[in-house]
């Protein structure tokens, strides 16, 4: 349990670990593209390993669906930056905490097994999805400078209050 709280507080100081520099400055849609497309290449992995290590059916059922719905993500924003020419930044402070801490985290996560395991993803899949809606919220749509990119956010947004509510359901029922 001790291994499961380090890895989501990794997560939640990857996701925020930016924001005194955030709020001297707003990141740049390069920047933001970058945290989105690595927060998406995380979620496709993490739900590729739960795929095979989960043992609750619905949490089976949810990875299958972040690996469509990231994925999809994924390719939309890839598509979207090469169409209004901007080029993620790989190199912003965030998208690298960000890469680093899911990779620390995807590395506790394959020592679990069954059950622990289960509760594991759905716990991290809970802080993920808040951390990045609230990044939204509060920092990427807000300093979006393209409006169809602003747009993508939106739109990202309302799948990403979607896996909430549903990785909180599936928190809910395993807590029971």
């Amino acid at each position: 349990m001790k291994l499961i709280t380090i890895a989501l507080s990794t997560v939640f100081i990857s996701l925020n670990a930016s924001a005194a520099d955030s709020a001297a400055m707003k990141p740049t849609d390069a920047q933001i593209s970058s945290v989105v497309m690595t927060a998406s290449q995380a979620e496709v992995t993490d739900a590729k390993l739960a795929q095979s290590k989960a043992t609750n059916k619905e949490v089976k059922d949810f990875a299958a669906q972040m690996i469509k719905d990231h994925g999809k993500n994924e390719k939309d924003a890839q598509a979207l930056t090469k169409k209004i020419g901007v080029t993620p930044d790989m190199n912003f402070a965030q998208t690298q905490e960000l890469k680093k801490s899911t990779a620390t985290k995807a590395e506790t996560m394959k020592s679990l097994k069954g059950a622990e395991f289960d509760k594991a993803y759905i716990e991290n899949q809970v802080a993920m999805h808040q951390s990045l809606l609230n990044d939204l919220n509060e920092k990427f749509i807000p300093a979006a400078q393209n409006p169809e990119f602003k747009t993508f956010l939106q739109t990202t947004k309302g799948h990403i209050e979607a896996h909430l509510t549903h990785a909180k359901d599936l928190q809910a029922k395993m807590t029971k």
